[in-house]
């Protein structure tokens, strides 16, 4: 299902970016896609023109942590305060796991940690300091 709160791109590569997913019943969703054409799009994420199942114009969900490689520096959060931790992947559901206490995948001998609610890439004055 389509929503404004995740992140996608075309079954053929293209970028995707959901503008509305609130629209009439003869465009209820709509995509930029590519970086240029507005698309009208189903629900469930195919293409008016194209309901096929495996057409390239079909959205396909992306991880925001798609990018992210391990052992990268990421500050994460539960609350207010953001901490400094290492990437350590994702969970079955999704969820960003980080290494604790200054730890990497080289140096630590326990389970990554997954018990956050938020993950971002550092600033440049994050990483400085």
């Amino acid at each position: 299902m389509i929503s404004m709160y995740k992140i996608f791109k075309c079954q053929n590569g293209d970028s995707a970016d959901v503008k509305f997913v609130d629209g009439p019943i003869g465009c209820p969703a709509g995509v930029i896609v590519g970086g240029k054409n507005l698309v009208p799009y189903n629900l469930n994420g195919l293409p008016f023109y194209d309901y096929r199942l495996d057409g390239p114009m079909r959205l396909i969900e992306v991880s925001p942590y798609a990018d992210f490689k391990i052992d990268d520096p990421v500050m994460v959060r539960n609350a207010v305060e953001w901490v400094k931790r290492h990437f350590a992947g994702v969970t079955d559901m999704g969820a960003p796991k980080v290494w604790d206490a200054g730890f990497t995948s080289w140096t630590s001998e326990e389970q990554p940690n997954a018990f956050w609610n938020q993950c971002r890439r550092p600033t440049a004055e994050e990483l400085a300091s």
